[in-house]
C-alpha cells in the first residue's frame, strides 16, 4: 500500500466532500445545531453530573455514527451508483488505498468533531476535558 496514494484518494474525498450538500451538513450541520442545543441547555444535574455535560459526551458517539459510518456509506453507494467505484479499481490504485482515503478523511472530519466539542465542554460550559484523553482515543 502506497502512502502517496492513500493520501491522494484522501485528499480527493476531501474535495468532494465540500461538493456534496447532504455529507457536508452531517459534518457541519450535525454539530452546529448540538453546539447550539448544548451552549442553550438550563443548568441542571442529574444524579451530580451536569446535563449538558453528560449529552456532550454522548454526541462523540452520535458524531462518530454521522461522520465516519455514514459518510462512509455514502460515498462507497455514491461511487457505486456512478460507477466512479469501478473506474478507480481499474487504476493502479489498490482496494486497500480507495478504502483506506476514504477512512481517514472520515476520521480526520471525526477528530475535528471531537475536539470542537471538548473545547466546548471545557471553555463554554465549563466541564473539564478528560483526565484520561489516550483512554477516551481508545
Amino acid at each position: 500500500m502506497n502512502t502517496t496514494n492513500l493520501l491522494r484518494v484522501a485528499r480527493l474525498d476531501l474535495t468532494l466532500l465540500w461538493r456534496n450538500r447532504t455529507s457536508l451538513f452531517s459534518v457541519l450541520g450535525l454539530p452546529a445545531i448540538f453546539t447550539v442545543m448544548l451552549t442553550t441547555m438550563p443548568d441542571e444535574d442529574v444524579a451530580g453530573v451536569d446535563l449538558a455535560n453528560l449529552q456532550a459526551t454522548g454526541y462523540l458517539g452520535f458524531f462518530c455514527i454521522f461522520a465516519v459510518f455514514m459518510h462512509v456509506v455514502n460515498v462507497f453507494t455514491a461511487r457505486r451508483e456512478d460507477l466512479t467505484l469501478k473506474r478507480m479499481r481499474g487504476t493502479f490504485l489498490s482496494d486497500a488505498e480507495i478504502r483506506g482515503g476514504t477512512v481517514i478523511t472520515a476520521a480526520g472530519m471525526y477528530a475535528a468533531q471531537v475536539l470542537v466539542v471538548l473545547v466546548i465542554l471545557g471553555v463554554v460550559l465549563d466541564g473539564r476535558f478528560p483526565a484520561d484523553p489516550v483512554l477516551m482515543l481508545a
